[in-house]
């Protein structure tokens, strides 16, 4: 269980240290507006540390926004130091600023998890939305919140780079959409659909033929429908393939 020690301020910045665990990056904006706060209310919510092992320095577990602001700013950082604290609290403990998937996936990588590491090097590779990758390679789910709790896996993995070729067809053909994440959660409606199997040539070909028919929609399901409707553009009724409703 972890226990709070004490509550103290301090000007010695070289007291404290930031994981290379924790955010990726800090957000500039966040650190903007913090300092604008503090000019005018002081530090008012301390940050949260624990002594580091094998060492005198304070490691940040929540805060490292907070203490950047008052660290530009050169006044005092109050902070709350706790005994027990864990890397793996580290997600749990953001709380002026909340963890984005980006975050999560640093974590994941930063702690050697096989499945965060393969899917960091296949968005390296891609640069597609990490919302639709996830999506992807976790078997057609929507997995935010398990990839948040550190507990998604990349369970489809041949399917997620069959979908990937898929896409950069469209985007051989100047479809302007197919690295948007709304429209590929959508064409993953068309492509898992177990109502009806997909068949990729017959959908380049309409492409072909009438891509202005693809068009900007307001949710993936919308896509889905969208998707269909060019697919079977031209066909005959008996020839026509319903993958949703």
């Amino acid at each position: 269980m972890n226990k709070m020690q004490y509550t103290n301020t301090t000007k010695d910045y070289e007291r404290f240290r930031l994981f290379s665990i924790n955010r990726k990056k800090l957000h500039e904006p966040t650190i903007k507006k913090l300092m604008e706060s503090m000019e005018k209310s002081g530090f008012v919510s301390t940050i949260t540390v624990s002594k580091g092992k094998n060492t005198n320095k304070l490691d940040i577990y929540d805060g490292q926004h907070r203490f950047e602001a008052a660290k530009r700013l050169g006044i005092e950082v109050n902070y709350t130091e706790y005994r027990g604290l864990e890397e793996s609290d580290i997600p749990n403990l953001q709380i002026l600023k909340s963890w984005g998937l980006d975050d999560f996936l640093h974590y994941g990588v930063e702690t050697k998890n096989p499945d965060y590491i393969y899917l960091d090097k296949v968005r390296k590779e891609t640069n597609l939305p990490l919302t639709a990758l996830i999506l992807m390679f976790g078997d057609n789910a929507y997995g935010n919140k398990l990839f948040k709790g550190m507990q998604w896996r990349a369970i489809s993995k041949n399917t997620g780079w069959e979908i990937i070729g898929c896409l950069r067809d469209f985007g051989n053909r100047n479809i302007p959409l197919w690295k948007s994440a709304r429209f590929i959660w959508g064409f993953c409606l068309v492509y898992n659909s177990k109502a009806a199997k997909y068949d990729h040539k017959r959908m380049l070909r309409h492409i072909d033929r009438a891509s202005m028919k693809l068009t900007k929609q307001a949710s993936p399901s919308d896509y889905a429908r969208n998707i269909q409707e060019l697919y079977n553009h031209g066909m005959a009724k008996k020839s026509r393939v319903l993958f949703v409703k």
